[in-house]
């Protein structure tokens, strides 16, 4: 129930609460990563808007703040807006997720403030963070965008997982 709460939570402090959490009972399993950026799971810009916060967002600021790792907010794009996945069975999450990532261009970094903006990928260990795991449906596929452009692993860090057999109703 927390994590649900966290998803619109405007003023992030049941996320950072959370990442505090992670970190300090993680902390182990986190720093044998060896992460060279923390990168956040992507929100669709309308859907950030709807709810007013992205707990990916505020997650992955604080776990950079306590794992002193490098955060990169903008490294993957949501390049389209995708239904709710909890409405959909696991085919439909993975169905709904394909090509709707993508590794941010250089100018839509510029536009940013990201001027001289040239990160290292290739062979660079990534922490991805996202607030709750269900199927692994967009976490596969962010990890996929990321291992093609010649990242070489990616991690996952999440507050909550699902457990037991996932059914979808309706």
């Amino acid at each position: 129930m927390l994590t649900l709460r966290m998803k619109t939570d405007k003023t992030g402090i049941l996320a950072i609460s959370a990442a505090k959490m992670l970190a300090l009972h993680r902390r182990s399993d986190l720093d044998n990563v060896r992460a060279d950026y923390i990168v956040p799971v992507p929100m669709h810009r309308l859907r950030r808007w709807d709810r007013g916060v992205n707990s990916p967002d505020i997650l992955t600021e604080e776990l950079g703040l306590r794992l002193k790792i490098s955060v990169v907010r903008h490294l993957i794009l949501r390049i389209r807006q995708t239904d709710l996945q909890y409405k959909l069975s696991p085919k439909g999450r993975a169905e709904n997720m394909r090509s709707a990532f993508a590794l941010c261009p250089p100018s839509f970094l510029a536009k940013l403030g990201f001027r001289r903006f040239s990160l290292p990928i290739v062979g660079k260990n990534i922490l991805l963070v996202d607030d709750i795991l269900t199927t692994g449906s967009t976490c596969n596929e962010i990890t996929k965008v990321l291992l093609s452009a010649g990242v070489e692993s990616v991690t996952v860090a999440v507050v909550a997982r699902a457990e037991g057999s996932f059914r979808h109703e309706g």
